[in-house]
Parts: C-alpha cells; sequence; structure tokens
C-alpha cells in the first residue's frame, strides 16, 4: 500500500458509515506486518500538508502497532522487520519535533516503546542527537529534546544500580545542558506558557534521573547550588494570576501550577531523604545531605511557606501544590533546626491555611449537591487521601499535636473549642451562617485527626478540664431541629 492509498484508508477510518469504516479498519489491520507499512504510518503522521484527523489517526495506529510488534517476549512471534526498525528511528524524532502536541503526544508513547527496547543496544546515537537538539536555538527542537531526554531518564528511574548504569552518560551529558537552560527560563520575568512547560520538563528529567541516588555530579559546587538556586526562584517566582481561567478544571490544569508541582515534588524528596545528613547512607548521600542542611534547608522552608501566601490571602491554590507544601512542613516540625525556624510561623499557618483546608468547601458543597455517594466515596478514597488537601491538613495537625504538644495542643484546642461553642450558640438561636457551619466541619475534621493524642489518659484529663471539648463536642452530635442534610451528614 502506497502512501496515497493509505491516506485513503486511514480517511475511511474516520467514515460516519459503519461498514466503510470497518472496511478500512480490516485493511489497516491485515497490513500490520507490512514491509514499509510501519514507516508509511510515521511518514503520513508527521507530515504537515495532511488533513490532521488524517494524521491522528495514522499517529494511534502507527503506536498500536509498534507496542504489539516492535519487540515479543514469546519465541518465533510476528515482529517488525529489521529494515522499518531502522527507518523509524532514523525519523521518529524529527516527527515528533515537528507534529502538533494532539500527534507529538501518540508519538512519545511510540518513543517510550523504541527506547526502552533498542537503548543504548541498537540505538547507540540517541543521546548524541538529543543533545544536538538540546543546544540549538529552535525552541521546537529544544522542545523534542526534552521529550525523549524525559523518556530516556525514566526508563532507569526505578531501576537497580547494575540496571542504571547507562543512566550515568546520560545524566553527566545532559545535566550542564539542563541547568543552564533552567537558568535561562528562571531569568525571563515573561508570562509565556512554554517556560512554565519547559520547566515542568526539566524538573520531571531531574527527578526521574535523581530517584533512586544522587549523581556525582550534583556533589560539584557549581551544579549543586545553580539546582538548587533555581527551585529557589521557580517557588519565588510570581505567578500570573491574570491568566488563571474561572473554571475549577481549567485551574487545576494551568500549566503553571503543574510546573510548581514538580518543583515541590523534587524539594520535599530532597529534604525528606537528605534534610538529615546523620540518617543519610554513608558516601555521596550523605556528603548531598551536608551540602542540603548547610545551604538549603532553611531557604526551602521559607520558600513553602512563600508557596502558601496566596491560600492565607483568599486566593486559589492548586490540591496538589498546597498539598506537597504541606507535607514539606510537616516533616520540618519532625527536625529541630526546621522546627526552631518555623514555629514563629506555626500558629498564622493553623489559622489561615491549615484549618481552612480542613473545612467543607464550595467544591465540596458543589459535589454534594451533585453526587451526594461520589462525596462519600471521596472520602474513603484511598488516592484522594495521599493527593487531597485535607488529608496533608490533617497530617500537619496530627503531627504537630504528636511532635509539640504543650508549646501547640492547648491554643489549637482552644480555637476549635471557640468554633463549636459559636456553632453551638448559632444553633440554639435557630440561625447557623453557612460559613459557620464549614467552620464546625472543619473543626471536626481536625479533632478527628488528634484522635491518637486525644486519647491518651494526659491529654484527655487537660482537654475535658482545661479546654471542655467534650462539652463542646457532645450536644453537636445532637440532632438539632433545623439541620440541613450536608449539615446532618457531616455531624453523623
Amino acid at each position: 500500500m502506497d502512501i496515497q492509498q493509505l491516506c485513503a484508508v486511514l480517511q475511511g477510518c474516520l467514515s460516519a458509515n459503519q461498514e466503510e469504516r470497518k472496511a478500512a479498519e480490516a485493511l489497516l489491520k491485515q497490513h500490520e506486518l507490512s514491509k514499509g507499512h510501519v514507516p508509511n504510518l510515521l511518514r503520513v503522521a508527521g507530515e504537515p500538508t495532511v488533513n490532521i484527523s488524517v494524521r491522528q489517526v495514522a499517529s494511534i495506529s502507527f503506536k498500536q502497532v509498534a507496542k504489539k510488534y516492535w519487540e515479543s517476549e514469546k519465541e518465533n512471534a510476528p515482529m517488525l522487520a529489521a529494515d522499518d526498525k531502522q527507518l523509524v528511528r532514523d525519523n521518529l524524532l524529527e516527527a515528533i519535533i515537528r507534529a502538533p502536541h494532539i500527534i507529538q503526544s501518540q508519538l512519545s508513547e511510540v518513543m517510550t516503546t523504541v527506547v526502552y527496547c533498542d537503548y543504548p543496544q541498537a540505538w547507540p546515537g540517541l543521546l548524541e542527537t538529543v543533545m544536538a537538539h538540546l543546544t540549538s536555538s529552535d525552541h521546537g527542537r529544544m522542545y523534542g529534546g526534552l521529550l525523549v531526554l524525559r523518556v530516556l531518564t525514566r526508563k532507569y528511574e526505578f531501576r537497580d544500580d547494575e540496571e542504571r548504569a547507562p543512566l550515568g552518560p546520560i545524566i553527566n551529558a545532559s545535566f550542564p545542558v539542563l541547568l543552564s537552560l533552567m537558568q535561562q527560563l528562571s531569568a525571563d520575568t515573561s508570562s509565556s506558557q512554554q517556560i512554565a512547560e519547559f520547566m515542568k520538563l526539566i524538573c520531571k528529567i531531574f527527578w526521574s534521573a535523581t530517584f533512586m541516588s544522587v549523581p556525582d555530579i550534583l556533589l560539584q559546587q557549581e551544579q549543586f547550588s545553580g539546582w538548587m538556586m533555581c527551585f529557589h526562584q521557580a517557588m519565588r517566582r510570581p505567578l500570573p494570576w491574570d491568566q488563571l481561567r474561572a473554571s475549577l478544571d481549567d485551574r487545576r490544569k494551568w500549566i503553571w501550577f503543574k510546573a510548581l508541582k514538580w518543583v515541590l515534588h523534587i524539594t520535599y524528596r530532597l529534604f525528606n531523604r537528605y534534610g538529615e545528613p546523620r540518617l543519610c547512607n554513608a558516601g555521596s548521600d550523605q556528603q548531598f545531605g551536608q551540602l542540603f542542611e548547610t545551604h538549603v534547608s532553611s531557604q526551602f522552608l521559607e520558600d513553602q511557606l512563600h508557596v502558601l501566601h496566596p491560600l492565607a490571602a483568599g486566593q486559589y491554590l492548586s490540591p496538589r501544590v498546597s498539598n506537597l507544601a504541606l507535607q514539606y512542613l510537616t516533616r520540618a516540625i519532625e527536625l529541630k533546626g526546621t522546627y526552631k525556624q518555623l514555629k514563629p510561623h506555626v500558629d498564622g499557618l493553623l489559622n489561615q491555611v491549615v484549618l481552612p483546608l480542613l473545612c467543607f468547601d464550595a467544591e465540596d458543597a458543589e459535589l454534594w449537591e451533585e453526587d451526594p455517594q461520589e462525596f462519600v466515596r471521596k472520602g474513603y478514597d484511598v488516592l484522594e487521601d495521599m493527593l487531597g488537601t485535607k488529608t496533608a491538613a490533617g497530617n500537619f495537625v496530627s503531627t504537630l499535636a504528636q511532635k509539640k504538644p504543650k508549646t501547640h495542643l492547648p491554643p489549637l484546642m482552644a480555637r476549635l473549642v471557640e468554633v463549636m461553642n459559636a456553632h453551638a450558640a448559632a444553633v440554639k438561636a435557630g440561625n447557623v451562617p453557612v460559613e459557620l457551619a464549614r467552620q464546625m466541619d472543619g473543626a471536626m475534621l481536625a479533632i478527628g485527626s488528634l484522635s491518637n493524642t486525644l486519647k491518651t489518659r494526659v491529654r484527655r484529663e487537660h482537654i475535658w478540664r482545661d479546654c471542655g471539648i467534650c462539652r463542646s463536642l457532645v450536644p453537636a452530635t445532637l440532632r438539632p431541629a433545623r439541620l440541613s442534610a450536608w449539615e446532618e451528614a457531616l455531624l453523623c
């Protein structure tokens, strides 16, 4: 099947006529292993003069055939011809660079398949080609190079030391170039979304390359200082809030939040793993931990507080960004040095960020009205527990009470009792404002997070005697005469 015939068949796959569509799909399937078919699919997918819908069908078919026949674990199983594979390797990266995003995403999946099967043995020149694109002045080529470099590093993300041997040359060749690019992005004060997209992709590469251990290149002062400064600048970078859309889904997908999320991913993992050098493995891990503790730990803590500032000011912040920043601060409570630095900020953090995050909010109200069953299911969702803001806020409260009970538990409980007393008075008056009802929900969730601490004998006697929390909580669980369905649900 030549190119023109192939385009006609791919067009037939889009036909509204079911018989024509099935016939075209069957013809494609029939030619899956025909010599030259897979390179032709790639050619159509990457050809800018072809209709975009036809190119999309070609890219999807190309991806499916590559995943199915590029390599097989079964002996004598059908596979693509060696010549066709070589043609794909020779042209795939260029096609990714030139393709629009809708096609690029499909071709990137093929790149993942090919890299996982062929690199470095059957594709030894790929890294050199990628580096040439990274040093290009053309943004499209740079982005294509970053996409492939992400695939290369991700291949070795979870491998053991022996299997990760090919990652060393990748890191040594790419990290200086990536750092230079990241520094250029940090210096650019424009609000272009392309900057956020590049930053996100570089952070994902850094994440995969450093997942199992610290590479030796990061122990070099220039590299260490350069990368840590870039992460600091990314957390301090003013976000272009005027670009934030009104739709909740669009807000969560905002590229600037995604870029910031990956920076926070990296900084939390570095702090969690290397924030206490005496617990690090001897060697490069301990050396990196000492550098991190001496030069970075204090600054990163201030940066996390800065990231959460929009919440304190009443602005929107994506749940994942809030979650990761709170995880960092929760870990900071457990370490002597960082807790000393965090201590003056704790009261403000609790009242302006943590307790409001525990409250029933507008998003919860919308879900409750539209789908009460989904609202209940979400409360027991393991993934939501890992990624949600309420869980992160609850963990912060719980850790604070467990590690520093004498300093922070009494004022925290006094605040919660104040909310419950105000709610009880409003119920008695027959008029409970929505905002107060939501605060009551947050207060009860906070008490639930504190359950392990409050169950100890000494704490229980103190809370009963001084705070009177039981005297406030028990009446709240009784069913008043004028409760909405949602209020009944949260109290029960």
